[in-house]
């Protein structure tokens, strides 16, 4: 049985290019990948809020209040295609942290992703939760996106778990909000740091800057890793026509 571990879920009612329902794919993935540790972890999700929402918003709650989520509102002003994104965004991630127990570990993801394992993701939680406890300086284990799974530029540190070295971008080591597992202080630390700096992410992209004040809590010059991408890789469904075709709708 996994212990230690919080999943943290963050959504937001304005949805995905017209769908308002990714979320629904991206939870009935934990589900069937976690089995009944699915039910026995604590859950939270927060949902970003705008006016109007209301009747999108009573769906959101039926249908993760039903599967053990504790949701956590939050309301603002924002747009994809601009920084107050992301500032919203960091926002609603320290919101969360501050607000409910987290356990030791943390697993967190975006409502647009959805997993596949060739191994039993459980078993991955728990290698991953051991290796972190092992590995003071290790900051998170990633589940790479399909078009990533590649292992050049990183290097095999444990069974299932590779280091992201510093040539695997063009970035070095740094984070993404692909799903991961990561330890809760030092990734609410980041958290408090970065709100206290939202101006930065007016001129650098929210992943960089991520990646760059979580570094600050290793010693290590690559502390960023990522599962075996032929164990478990996970899909971004977050576009229009993979909506589609989850959706039903056919373009003929």
């Amino acid at each position: 049985m996994i212990q230690d571990l919080t999943i943290v879920l963050y959504s937001s009612t304005k949805g995905h290019f017209g769908f308002k329902n990714s979320y629904q794919f991206t939870v009935d993935s934990l589900m069937k990948n976690l089995g009944d540790d699915f039910f026995s972890l604590a859950k939270y999700c927060n949902v970003k809020r705008e006016d109007g929402d209301g009747k999108v918003f009573s769906e959101m709650e039926d249908f993760l209040g039903k599967r053990g989520f504790i949701i956590n509102q939050t309301f603002g002003d924002w747009s994809h295609n601009n920084s107050s994104h992301a500032k919203e965004y960091y926002k609603d991630m320290l919101s969360v942290f501050n607000k409910f127990y987290q356990k030791q570990f943390t697993f967190v993801g975006e409502d647009d992703y959805i997993i596949h394992s060739n191994d039993p993701f459980n078993y991955c939680v728990e290698v991953a939760t051991k290796f972190l406890k092992e590995n003071k300086n290790a900051l998170c284990i990633r589940i790479n996106s399909e078009p990533d799974r590649r292992i050049n530029g990183a290097t095999k540190v444990a069974e299932g778990i590779y280091r992201q070295d510093e040539d695997f971008t063009k970035f070095g080591s740094t984070f993404t909000f692909q799903p991961c597992i990561l330890r809760t202080r030092d990734w609410w630390h980041s958290l408090r740091i970065i709100n206290n700096n939202l101006h930065l992410l007016d001129s650098v992209h929210c992943e960089i800057l991520s990646g760059q004040v979580f570094k600050q809590f290793s010693d290590d010059k690559s502390p960023f890793y990522f599962f075996d991408p032929e164990l478990v890789w996970c899909e971004h469904i977050g576009e229009k026509e993979k909506l589609e075709k989850l959706n039903g709708i056919t373009n003929q």
